[in-house]
């Protein structure tokens, strides 16, 4: 049974998504506040972090940083009621793998949620391959998740790793948005051009010397130079 840590302020909405979770099938520990979720996370690491942007004392950003200190591989999934592009961008730089509106349908909230279980899972079997990109003098190890350029190293989330993994296989060729949907969240998940631009965003800035490399189109996607 996959363990899901729902992380929010408001003891109603607590409630409510616990039960609904539960219902499906996953076992739901809950915390009002980003020390509680912070002290629950390094405790014991749950299989997907639910967690809410906007809470009093330490917002979501901040306890996210701190929950990527000690395990940067578990996937973690913002939760917002009011989404802007500013939080998103500082969402996916903390370590986001998603970013989703609370008004959302259930059904969607729950098929993003056994889309990064999916995900973690083909990364932590994909541990039994090769997994080193190499660009120039920067190395993308998709497995370890992880970005190296010589004495810098910078981890990756589930998500950017597989956007990077998705430009390597048609490397040299532009990759849609649907395509690159796809391939984080599963076959016909379609979604905002927004979450790819700043998941890319993010990805540019930990590729360092090697961020030109993925270059954009806006009418054919995105590619990584051969």
């Amino acid at each position: 049974m996959s363990e899901i840590l729902l992380v929010d302020d408001e003891r109603s909405i607590r409630a409510s998504m616990r039960a609904m979770l539960e219902s499906e099938g996953f076992a739901v520990r809950a915390a009002r506040s980003g020390d509680e979720a912070v002290r629950l996370f390094s405790e014991r690491r749950p299989d997907v972090v639910l967690l809410d942007v906007m809470m009093p004392g330490k917002g979501g950003v901040q306890t996210c940083e701190e929950m990527r200190k000690i395990d940067p591989l578990a996937p973690i999934l913002f939760l917002t009621a009011v989404p802007s592009d500013t939080t998103k961008v500082r969402a996916f730089g903390a370590g986001a793998d998603d970013y989703i509106e609370k008004s959302c349908n259930p059904d969607v909230l729950l098929a993003r949620i056994r889309a990064a279980l999916r995900r973690a899972e083909a990364m932590s079997s994909a541990t039994a391959g090769s997994s080193r990109v190499q660009l120039g003098a920067v190395i993308v190890d998709t497995a370890l998740l992880r970005v190296t350029d010589g004495n810098r190293s910078e981890g990756l989330t589930r998500t950017e790793a597989a956007l990077f993994s998705a430009l390597n296989s048609r490397r040299g060729e532009y990759v849609g948005n649907d395509a690159l949907f796809s391939a984080i969240h599963g076959e016909g998940f379609a979604g905002d051009p927004s979450k790819i631009r700043n998941h890319i965003s993010t990805l540019r800035r930990k590729l360092g010397r090697a961020r030109d490399m993925i270059v954009n189109n806006p009418n054919a996607g995105y590619r990584l130079l051969p």
